[in-house]
Formats: C-alpha cells, structure tokens, sequence
C-alpha cells in the first residue's frame, strides 16, 4: 500500500464553524474565550487561567471542518510551549470517552497551533456536530494567550496556487536620523505580506468559488490561508497566515472559460 499522500492545494479557510457554535470553556475574567474569535483585533486575547484545560464545542449539527488553527499576537512568538499536548477529538454525540472516530493531535509551533482534518479518505476535512479540544501545557512557565482560533471549512481548486509568488515582512517602526548619521528609532509591529500570489485557469465552479468567497470577505474580513496543508513544500509556520485579501483579488481571461487570478494577502495586527 502506497504511502504517498494524496495533494491538498492551498486553502482560502473563510468558513469557521466556531463563529455559530455553542461554545463551554471556563471563564477567564478579563480575556474571555470571546476575544479570540474576533480575528480583527490581534491584541485582545484570550487568556485562560490554568494551563490545563479543555475546550467543549456543539456545532449545532454535522459540519464540515478541514482545518484547525491558533494564532498568538502578531510579531510575538507564541506563549503555548512546544511540550504542549493538544488532541481535537470529533463525535456525532456528545459522549467523549477515549473512542471517538476522530482523534488527532495538532502541531505546535513558535507561531501557532495548526492542524490539517484532511486525510485521503476524507480530502475535504471531517463532518461532526460535537468536537473536544484538549489542551496540556502544564510545564509552561508562562501565561497562555491566544489571539485567534479556527475550527472550520475552506474553499481550494483544482490547481494549486502559482509559484514565484513573494514574501516579504512590513516593518511600521518609525526611523530618523540625525545629521551625523546615528539612527534613533521606536519599533513598531511587523507583519509579513504575501504578494504576486494567484491560480491559473480556474474553470467555471473554481471562478464561482472564488467571486462567491470575496464578495463574503472583501477587503474587510480576516481568513486563514493555507498555502501548503500537507507541508510538502513549505512549514505551516511559514505558509499560514491569519489575513486580509491586500487588495481584492483581479480575474484576467486566459481562453474560453479559464481565467487567471492575482491577489495579495496582508497578515492581520
């Protein structure tokens, strides 16, 4: 039996399930669970009080996730350890007891906790209505505070996203520099930005797809993107980015009904 996985393109997640979810988590005074599904504002976190906890969510019914994520502040590292034990479990009833057909664990990283639901059996993600997510750092000498989280679906295509495309960090520090040439300077926040990205020759349902998920997003609402969900090629630390489109993406005709598409992303502060 071949070994060689199936490949997943890379993924616009604009769909978090979380966002109609009945959620139970214990209350953190001050940074309530509440904060990290607001993607907007990357300086309000959730903190929870201990370093053991667990996370209960009721879909509401059988709904389809193929990624998970947590991000931390932007330009931070982040404040979960990488000894950190974190296992997503997935039922279609409420009953956790160590069986449940889904049970994966997702990867901790400097710069967020990211796991791929996909497998070649089921390449579109996993459909439950009742998830657990489990979370063990009790070795971290550090608080917990988590920014964003995402449990949801995505939208790909039938190709994979173009290569050459650019990376680059935008630094805000304000910089001067005195007339004999010594810089003084105040940091500022950097963010990284993804340019020169795009698809070719999306058909029919892939343009639909598309035009349907920024007419959704426009230049307003943060999504996960995923350009590598299997790491073939590139880290999830590297290749995901909690994001704005930079610019709303442009559809160019190539011939008949293909057209190619260009579009920069902006990672949210």
């Amino acid at each position: 039996m071949s070994n060689i996985k199936l490949r997943r393109n890379a993924r616009i997640c604009d769909n978090n399930q979380l966002d109609d979810a009945v959620i139970t988590v214990a209350a953190e005074p001050g940074f309530p669970f509440s904060n990290a599904l607001n993607f907007k504002q990357r300086g309000r976190i959730w903190k929870p009080t201990t370093k053991t906890f667990l996370i209960s969510i009721d879909m509401q019914a059988n709904k389809q996730c193929s990624f998970f994520a947590m991000f931390g502040e932007v330009d931070k590292y982040l404040t979960i350890s990488n000894q950190a034990v974190i296992t997503l479990k997935a039922n279609m009833i409420d009953l956790f007891e160590g069986d449940e057909p889904f049970i994966k664990d997702a990867q901790v990283t400097d710069k967020g906790v990211f796991c791929d639901l996909t497998d070649d059996d089921n390449p579109t993600g996993q459909q439950y209505r009742f998830w657990q997510i489990t979370i063990d750092d009790s070795l971290n000498p550090s608080d917990i505070e988590v920014s964003a989280i995402f449990l949801g679906d995505h939208i790909d295509f039938q190709f994979n996203a173009k290569q050459q495309f650019q990376f680059e960090r935008n630094d805000l520090t304000r910089r001067a520099t005195s007339d004999s040439g010594v810089i003084y300077s105040v940091r500022k926040l950097q963010y990284a930005i993804f340019s020169a990205m795009g698809w070719s020759y999306l058909g029919t349902d892939d343009r639909t797809k598309l035009l349907s998920s920024v007419e959704k997003l426009g230049l307003s609402v943060p999504f996960v993107f995923v350009l590598d969900p299997l790491e073939i090629a590139y880290s999830f630390q590297f290749g995901t980015l909690l994001s704005y489109f930079e610019d709303i993406p442009k559809l160019t005709h190539a011939y008949l009904n293909k057209f190619n598409v260009a579009f920069a992303l902006r990672e949210v502060v």
